[in-house]
């Protein structure tokens, strides 16, 4: 398994999604955004990444604004949800 050192010497892994005691973890998000450092759209600072071996996976576009990641045939697959929102222009109704 992928780790590194600490400076205790304690191996810290890399690659928790790959360990089966976070099966129970369907997938991680976060955002960059804070009070100061706001996105200019709502959600577009939002990163998800799947856990390819989740006991209950979230489904591909999920939330459907920033970027998402999941591993398919041995990749790194990506899909930047804000860049399809833009290019299709603003909604009607």
């Amino acid at each position: 398994m992928l780790s590194v050192k600490k400076v205790n010497k304690e191996d810290v892994p890399l690659a928790f999604f790959a360990r089966p005691e976070y099966a129970f973890l369907s997938a991680v998000i976060w955002g960059t955004g804070d009070t100061c450092n706001r996105p200019e759209v709502l959600g577009r600072d939002l990163t998800l990444i799947h856990n390819p071996k989740a006991t209950a996976p979230l489904p591909r576009g999920w939330i459907r604004e920033g970027s998402e990641y999941w591993g398919e045939n041995d990749q790194l697959q990506k899909r930047a949800w804000w860049r399809e929102i833009v290019a299709a222009g603003p909604a009607t109704d």
